[in-house]
């Protein structure tokens, strides 16, 4: 009878072979695993980490050009600021000198109708109220840049009524009492006459008329501008831009 035993320890011997194979094959698996879910975490740290740098980055990069977009308004705000002060100033100033030239011409007018007054209160024939030295009557000068034109006139009749002005020499004492320039100006209506006539020829009649084609239209430039920029006010909560806005659009109107 045939002896099985070393058959038997051979297939012994291979299971365990087997066995062992297994086993350092499972094992191997189970590195292989492990490492895989390594380098899993390691990949999902990486791109978590880059995400979050990349949003930093974004991050940072718009409160940069907030920043800067903030400093840009405010500057240019600043500006806009420094230069209607600028302008501002300049008008004031503008208007200062204005106010002096004013009086200054004032008082030389007035000393110039005090001494026609006197004269025409000599004239023979010349049939008018004199008065003494102290309540000779004055008249302001035309302000184109504060009157209408036509109610300086009317109020002018009634200043040459009311103090007995002869016809013929209204325009004289008229030219007397005005501006160095609107005398220019009339004189130079007077050169232009056919013929050319002095300024002493002018009648009340032609003045009137060339200074209702001057300083009669509907929107008088001069008139405009000034109260353009004495109506230079802040409103409650408005801003410069907003003022500035505002006064734009007037002009425009």
């Amino acid at each position: 009878m045939t002896d099985i035993t070393p058959l038997v320890q051979l297939m012994q011997q291979r299971m365990e072979a087997q066995q062992k194979n297994m086993e350092v094959q499972q094992k191997q698996h189970q590195e292989q695993m492990e490492m895989l879910q390594r380098q899993m975490q390691q990949q999902r740290q990486e791109d978590k980490e880059a995400h979050q740098k990349q949003r930093q980055e974004e991050s940072e990069a718009q409160q940069k050009q907030h920043q800067e977009q903030m400093e840009a308004h405010q500057k240019q705000h600043q500006e806009d600021k420094e230069a209607l002060q600028k302008q501002m100033e300049v008008q004031q100033k503008q208007m200062e000198e204005q106010q002096k030239r004013q009086q200054e011409e004032r008082e030389a007018h007035q000393k110039q109708l005090d001494a026609l007054i006197a004269r025409l209160a000599a004239t023979p024939g010349g049939a008018i109220v004199t008065y003494p030295a102290a309540s000779i009557p004055t008249f302001t000068l035309f302000d184109s840049s504060a009157k209408l034109w036509k109610g300086y006139l009317a109020r002018f009749s009634t200043f040459a009524g009311a103090h007995s002005l002869p016809k013929e020499k209204m325009a004289q004492v008229f030219l007397t009492i005005q501006t160095t320039n609107t005398y220019k100006l009339l004189y130079t209506l007077a050169e232009q006459q056919s013929p050319p006539k002095t300024d002493n020829a002018l009648i009340m009649e032609d003045i009137a008329k060339f200074m209702d084609e001057q300083f009669d239209p509907k929107h008088f430039t001069v008139r405009e501008r000034f109260k353009f920029w004495s109506d230079m006010k802040w409103k409650p909560g408005e801003t410069l831009h907003e003022l500035a806005t505002r006064k734009c659009q007037e002009a425009a109107t």
